[in-house]
């Protein structure tokens, strides 16, 4: 092999090692002493619709932790997550998936940090955790209003999640499993591309020698379709 195709081949096989690693990274360290973020920056939505209804100024009672969650906490010690809608909705389940997205990307951000997930498959995760929120995963609550206002029924979900973590650890441990066969996988992609691409350009540059160059640029052409179709592949 001349030593003009070793560099390349080496090269090729380098560029495939780096995308393989950037898709499996390296993750965010966890922190021990991180604080739960347990408030939601969005407005609620149900909040300001209350203060504008008359028939209904307060949530009832055994809601308290929609309206007060700081309050609620003191009663009820312990790592809650609330989730409201921004906005009003058409419908319940509008307001639903939209106080689910909410709480998720509040709890997306606390298992972040525990969760060995790369630049790739924090997307992944982030709808992983969504999903799972969708199916009841942590929920400890709910709270369902709907406003009649001169346009039409308006509906607002808040969703209260308990974050613990005796309830929070088993999910997390989950996601971490999921996310080793998904590496495992990417891995051993990442390993036969490498594998098939050197092999290409070895034997292209044996058929070029046998044919004495007369197939240099087909050979050429096919080899390098091989290439960009295995880091497409793995991007």
């Amino acid at each position: 092999m001349s030593f003009r195709l070793t560099i390349f081949v080496v090269v090729i096989a380098a560029i495939i090692m780096a995308i393989s690693r950037h898709r499996l990274g390296a993750g965010e360290p966890w922190d021990a002493n991180a604080v739960i973020s347990e408030t939601s920056a969005t407005p609620d939505a149900g909040k300001a619709l209350r203060s504008l209804d008359l028939k209904s100024t307060a949530v009832p009672e055994s809601k308290h932790w929609a309206d007060d969650l700081v309050g609620f906490s003191n009663v009820q010690p312990g790592q809650w997550v609330v989730g409201h809608c921004a906005s009003p909705c058409m419908s319940q389940s509008e307001a639903e998936q939209m106080a689910c997205a909410d709480a998720a990307q509040t709890v997306y951000l606390l298992i972040r940090q525990q969760v060995n997930a790369g630049a790739v498959d924090q997307q992944w995760l982030r709808k992983r955790v969504l999903a799972d929120i969708q199916v009841g995963e942590l929920q400890a609550d709910r709270l369902i209003e709907s406003f009649d206002r001169p346009y039409g029924t308006v509906w607002t979900e808040s969703l209260l999640l308990d974050v613990s973590p005796r309830h929070i650890e088993p999910l997390i441990q989950r996601y971490r499993d999921e996310l080793r066969a998904r590496q495992a996988r990417w891995a051993t992609l990442g390993i036969f591309a490498g594998i098939a691409v050197t092999g290409t350009w070895i034997v292209c540059f044996l058929l070029d020698v046998i044919t004495k160059g007369y197939f240099a640029m087909r050979l050429k052409l096919a080899a390098a379709t091989i290439t960009v179709a295995a880091i497409a592949l793995l991007i």
